[in-house]
């Protein structure tokens, strides 16, 4: 229920600055229709007597104008052109026009908008006169603005109470208590989508009377109808995905993982392209077509300088449809040996044996020569044990026994008589070779490690109780004796 409450502080924040950018884009509208597009200043008069707004009246003739746009006890607002030298000027008719004081007026100027240079004075004139514009809109429409405030907490407490009943009642007793995952996964996907829904309706409901008179509600309230639905259509591939998944190893068939991963992301960009032109062209009237036709005027330079994105991308399908590897397979390709973590369009993620996480291109991938250590029937060990030369026969038959029987475990050793062997191999220069030659019946490294080292000290146990010796490298020298004084030849 935290995570929903997050959620939905997110979305009423999201909504809000969406309505803010409204509120300005409404502002700037009307700060347009009253002329101040073009060259124009706004001065505020302190309070003053309550008259007409005045006629258009110039100080002299080929001098800018000023007009008298409200007129009440609390504040006169008026609308003028100008330039700096007739500043002065105008404070002097404008009070004898109201009967004020010079000292009263609070005046506000915007320089000359065909000036291009941008100053901290102009950007500050520019920011007080939308602040101005804001405020009156604001007071204009008070109660429109607390009819905002009412829906959004409405809103609110409707959605938390339809989340709570689809909860407690659809999921806990129903959904929860099927024997599949499917619905579950499915509604998980389609609850927030579904609940956003409700939020845009409420909020746009509530906030209509704002902007009553222009298109900016309808057309923006369409885009996020459709954005939201190809949301919840990108959630749904995803668990589309995971109950596909979930079938094949219910089944226990061997499957591709890559495969669907691929599918979904394909499906998913398609679906975003898609949203976007449609929400594009069709709501906001964006001309993607003619964008389409500039890209394909520019495609052909596109394709060259992304040629290496271009040659990663078909190398990721060639690699999907040839089968070359699996997620978490073992793999060794050139130099780099490790497990395959993710394949993404551009690039393959391996994590070597030392832990270190590689991205190689698929364009080296596809071109490559691709180890799949994985696909190996188990972990090959060979190995020799060497006994001295004087060694009996029988004992030598003893210790090959015993070897054969240490690796007759099915559960550790592939008993296949192709792949489990111990022979008396060879005699060696200083030793009696006994070849061992094995598989473990695993494809985890760390595994097959430890089973190497209770082999090794089962052997050695065994080895030692049957008083069987090891060899170790020594060499047998003649020296010549002294053959005058009778002694014959002696071996050290």
């Amino acid at each position: 229920m935290s995570q929903f409450l997050f959620f939905q502080i997110r979305l009423v924040l999201f909504l809000i600055l969406l309505y803010l950018g409204g509120i300005s884009g409404v502002c700037f509208a009307q700060t347009d229709t009253l002329g101040l597009s073009e060259i124009t200043d706004a001065m505020t008069i302190g309070a003053g007597s309550e008259s007409e707004p005045s006629s258009e009246k110039k100080f002299a003739e080929g001098e800018p104008s000023f007009k008298v746009l409200e007129n009440t006890p609390e504040k006169t607002v008026i609308l003028l052109t100008l330039d700096a030298a007739a500043i002065e000027k105008l404070k002097e008719s404008a009070s004898e026009s109201e009967k004020e004081e010079s000292s009263d007026l609070e005046m506000i100027v915007l320089p000359d908008l065909e000036n291009d240079s941008m100053t901290v004075e102009t950007i500050w004139t520019k920011f007080l006169n939308f602040c101005f514009t804001v405020k009156g809109y604001c007071q204009k429409n008070l109660w429109n603005l607390a009819h905002l405030a009412v829906g959004i907490l409405v809103t609110w407490f409707l959605v938390w109470i339809l989340h709570f009943l689809l909860d407690h009642f659809l999921f806990g007793k129903v959904i929860k208590k099927t024997a599949t995952l499917t619905d579950d996964f499915f509604y998980r996907a389609s609850l927030p989508p579904f609940l956003v829904f409700f939020w845009i309706f409420g909020f746009f409901l509530s906030a209509l009377p704002l902007l009553k008179g222009t298109h900016y509600p309808q057309r923006l309230i369409l885009a996020l109808i459709a954005a939201n639905a190809a949301w919840l259509l990108f959630r749904l591939i995803g668990a589309g995905d995971k109950v596909i998944c979930l079938y094949f190893r219910g089944k226990k068939r061997v499957f591709n993982k890559l495969i669907f991963d691929t599918i979904r992301k394909t499906l998913r960009i398609i679906l975003i392209l898609f949203a976007v032109c449609f929400i594009g062209q069709t709501i906001l009237g964006l001309n993607i077509s003619a964008l389409l036709a500039a890209a394909g005027i520019f495609g052909l330079a596109i394709a060259f300088a992304v040629k290496d994105t271009i040659a990663n991308f078909l190398s990721s399908f060639m690699m999907l449809f040839d089968n070359s590897f699996q997620l978490g397979d073992r793999i060794r390709a050139g130099n780099l040996d490790g497990d395959v973590e993710a394949v993404d369009f551009r690039s393959t993620r391996i994590r070597a044996l030392n832990g270190h996480l590689y991205s190689v291109p698929n364009a080296v991938l596809g071109t490559g020569i691709i180890e799949n250590i994985s696909q190996r029937p188990g972990i090959r060990f060979d190995f020799e044990l060497g006994l001295t030369y004087d060694t009996p026969p029988d004992k030598l038959e003893r210790a090959v026994f015993i070897v054969r029987d240490l690796i007759s475990d099915p559960q550790k050793f592939i008993q296949s008589p192709t792949r489990s062997l111990v022979t008396f191999g060879s005699f060696g220069e200083w030793s009696l070779n006994i070849r061992v030659m094995l598989w473990f019946n695993t494809q985890n490294f760390v595994e097959s490690e430890q089973w190497k080292h209770d082999l090794n000290m089962a052997i050695l146990r065994k080895f030692t109780e049957e008083e069987i010796e090891f060899a170790f490298p020594t060499q047998t020298i003649f020296a010549p004796g002294n053959t005058e004084s009778g002694a014959s030849s002696s071996r050290i």
